[in-house]
């Protein structure tokens, strides 16, 4: 999960809207917002409310935007308080911005002057595993938006479709001198019965932890479980798939070609690649919108037919001096954030 917070920034340019003249369109950090034509100006100090923030009734309706917002649950009540994305005359808007910003530095977490607080999904039903060392939750990925320097141009990355599922990781770690199974969502280890154990019933899932393993490294499997059941997109499912997208075995995640000679060898799905090659700024938004690649929207049943975003991540294994981790970054789609029925379970 990333880590969001409703920060002081500077509107750094401003567009015409293409297809209404009332609208424009500013940009802050390495995002954008529809706002009233006149409204802002370049240089501009505003407060940014990032998608996936949960505003209280009481400042909602002050800045008059409770009609925009999602309903949530927001201290044990359910209300209108979830900042979204859409798409303003066919332009995507991410949020939005207000300004009477005082004296204060850009980039000043402002979260807790709006009372705010980040979205975090409810855990499933079930009974909760202690965890192990070896057995790591996977690199909490950020937005591209905020950190949208910290892939140079022209870097070798891979980008994939992120799919709308839940979090799955599988593997193997040592205990007590011997090897034992272990099943989880992203922050959390699961006992059995529970859907996060199901990749361990697939033969060759079982068999590639196995060798990998070879009785002497810890094997961490992640991946994605999705479908039917799982969120609200079925991605024309009839029943729950699974693909994986990362490898870690000895705490260290297996290279591009390794992942791929391991997952193609054992015959397992993984995410869809839509790109690998220089990167691009521009390209971002071009990949992260439009239909899902694992179906043809006239088989999908739920309401959303496209797709939830895409992940960015460097052909080789890099630090991030900007994230302090792993470069890994993800782009999502205004169009999924804004979509009728929005369901998003741990």
């Amino acid at each position: 999960m990333s880590n969001l917070a409703i920060t002081v920034e500077r509107i750094d340019r401003i567009q015409p809207h293409p297809h209404a003249d009332r609208l424009e369109i500013v940009h802050v950090l390495g995002t954008q917002c529809i706002v009233g034509q006149g409204d802002h100006c370049v240089g501009d100090l505003v407060f940014y409310f990032p998608p996936g923030m949960l505003l209280p009734l009481e400042w909602s309706e002050k800045l008059g935007v409770r009609k925009y917002l999602k309903h949530s649950w927001l201290k044990g009540e359910k209300i209108q308080c979830r900042v979204a994305a859409c798409r303003l005359r066919g332009i995507p808007s991410y949020g939005f911005v207000s300004g009477g910003v005082g004296p204060v530095p850009i980039g000043t977490d402002m979260t807790y002057v709006f009372d705010a607080e980040q979205y975090v999904p409810p855990l499933p039903p079930g009974d909760q595993a202690p965890g192990h060392d070896d057995f790591e939750c996977y690199t909490n990925i950020q937005n591209f938006w905020q950190y949208p320097n910290a892939i140079p141009e022209g870097m070798l990355v891979r980008i994939t479709e992120k799919l709308h599922g839940t979090n799955s990781r599988v593997g193997v770690v040592q205990v007590g001198g011997e090897w034992q199974f272990m099943a989880g969502s992203h922050n959390v280890c699961w006992k059995q019965p529970s859907r996060y154990w199901e990749p361990l019933t697939y033969e060759n899932v079982l068999r590639m932890i196995n060798v990998l393993c070879d009785e002497q490294h810890p094997v961490t499997v992640y991946g994605e479980i999705f479908g039917p059941g799982v969120q609200d997109m079925d991605y024309g499912l009839s029943a729950p798939g699974y693909r994986v997208f990362d490898i870690k075995v000895a705490g260290k995640f297996l290279s591009l070609e390794e992942f791929l000679d391991a997952t193609v060898f054992f015959s397992i799905a993984t995410v869809p690649e839509l790109y690998r090659g220089p990167f691009h700024k521009s390209m971002v938004e071009e990949y992260t919108s439009g239909v899902s690649s694992l179906a043809i929207p006239s088989t999908i049943r739920s309401k959303f037919k496209g797709r939830e975003g895409v992940v960015i991540k460097p052909m080789e294994e890099t630090w991030s001096e900007a994230l302090l981790g792993r470069l890994v970054l993800k782009s999502l789609s205004a169009d999924y954030l804004d979509r009728k029925g929005a369901q998003d379970n741990a």
